[in-house]
């Protein structure tokens, strides 16, 4: 329940037909939602697919879940993956789960854009910079660039502030005490931030034209994204002013104050056994199996030792038929007429110059994309007991969000909102 058939589990399927492989498609809410089908005596589920946030560890430390220990495959696939990873999958010494996704959430940095807009410019290493990078943008361009922008918020001001909020309880909340905003180096930014006026989009009360006018203009070429998935494939951006793909940085986004250690928030889909389940032994078999067919982006995430690039799953099937298209091109030049030849030679030119960029760009794993991720990995929390950015319905958040809509709505000063933030959270 909560899974689907990726290239694993299909293969899974095809070499073991005895095997009836039924995903279901019920949404349960968390931990509570979960416990309660294991305990329904209708349940015939043998395996939950759980996001770490939504609870898992509660599922372990009260004991509902499978333990796993027992196979020496998955035990020791996990204890070779990062701490951070194998530490959200264990808890007293047991091992109660085993991934099925991770997504990393880093930003990217497009330093030729930033040359471009303001030469001499340097990355911002806190938030406080980048805010006063997007002030100097804009009196350097006071109606935006054609091409460039420092960020594209598609909400605006709200947007960054999300973010913000996100990372500052994903970097200070701890089990030690109640996280507190006042008089933080995250209050000092939202003033900072009040100071350049940054707009809020409103998509749902725009007309059609408004909202392709905004499309338009968030549209640009970026100097920093907030969000840079793939991590491991060839970091590149296109480029709006060039047409072409060019180089990118993926990297950790901006701290609160110099010195601090950067977070990055990843979130991980994991595989649990029901421990009432008839079929547990086959359950076990089936991670074992997805263990050892993992996807290979997912294991070089997962395990600090994979090394070595690794081309697309597609890649020579895909240079294989351009190669026949040019082939094809070559076959029909050597019989067409004069007039004709020019258009086919060019043809046949401009399909080898995507081959070259395609030879170049198409990697599943890049040397460049898995050097970076091995230096941002350290950094990534999957925030496995936070209780303020939990999936679980009724978390402390969602009592505090009262206090930050009268923020944002301008209800309320920055100094206001932490202590109020402060109070309600103790």
């Amino acid at each position: 329940l909560g899974g689907w058939l990726d290239d694993a589990s299909r293969a899974f399927a095809n070499e073991h037909p005895e095997v009836p492989l039924v995903f279901e498609s019920r949404w349960l809410d968390g931990s509570e939602a979960v416990r309660n089908d294991m305990l329904s005596a209708s349940s015939n589920v043998d395996i939950y697919v759980i996001n770490v946030r939504s609870g898992l560890r509660t599922l372990m430390e009260k004991g509902y879940l499978a333990d796993l220990s027992g196979s020496e495959t998955l035990l020791q696939n996990v204890q070779a993956m990062y701490p951070q990873f194998a530490d959200a999958l264990m808890y007293d010494g047991k091992l109660y789960g085993f991934p099925m996704s991770l997504t990393v959430n880093a930003w990217s940095y497009n330093a030729a854009a930033l040359e471009t807009l303001l030469p001499g410019a340097e990355r911002p290493e806190t938030f406080k910079d980048l805010i006063a990078l997007l002030a100097e943008y804009d009196a350097a361009y006071p109606d935006g660039d054609e091409d460039y922008a420092i960020m594209n918020l598609w909400s605006g001001a709200d947007e960054l502030f999300s973010q913000m909020l996100s990372l500052y309880i994903a970097g200070h909340e701890t089990q030690d005490g109640p996280l507190t905003l006042s008089g933080s180096p995250f209050v000092d930014t939202l003033k900072a931030m009040e100071e350049i006026q940054l707009p809020t989009y409103d998509w749902s009360s725009m007309t059609s034209e408004e909202q392709d006018e905004l499309n338009e203009k968030l549209n640009r070429t970026p100097v920093m994204e907030t969000y840079a998935y793939n991590l491991l494939t060839l970091p590149t951006s296109y480029d709006r002013r060039t047409g072409e793909s060019v180089p990118v940085e993926n990297i950790a986004p901006p701290v609160f104050a110099e010195g601090d250690t950067p977070v990055i928030i990843g979130d991980m889909q994991v595989y649990v056994v029901n421990p009432n389940s008839e079929n547990a032994d086959l359950a076990v078999r089936f991670l074992e199996y997805l263990a050892q067919h993992m996807d290979t982006q997912l294991d070089y995430q997962l395990h600090p030792d994979r090394t070595g690039a690794q081309r697309s799953p597609w890649y020579e099937q895909n240079l294989r038929s351009m190669q026949q298209y040019v082939d094809e091109l070559e076959q029909t030049l050597e019989s067409a007429s004069e007039a004709d030849r020019a258009d086919i030679q060019a043809s046949i030119d401009a399909q080898r110059a995507w081959m070259e960029e395609y030879a170049r760009t198409d990697w599943y794993i890049s040397e460049e994309g898995l050097q970076s991720y091995r230096a941002l990995a350290p950094y990534v929390t999957l925030l496995a007991d936070s209780d303020l950015l939990s999936y679980e319905s009724g978390t402390a958040m969602t009592q505090l969000q009262d206090i930050l809509t009268r923020y944002r709505q301008g209800q309320i000063d920055a100094d206001q909102m932490a202590r109020e933030f402060d109070q309600k959270l103790q």
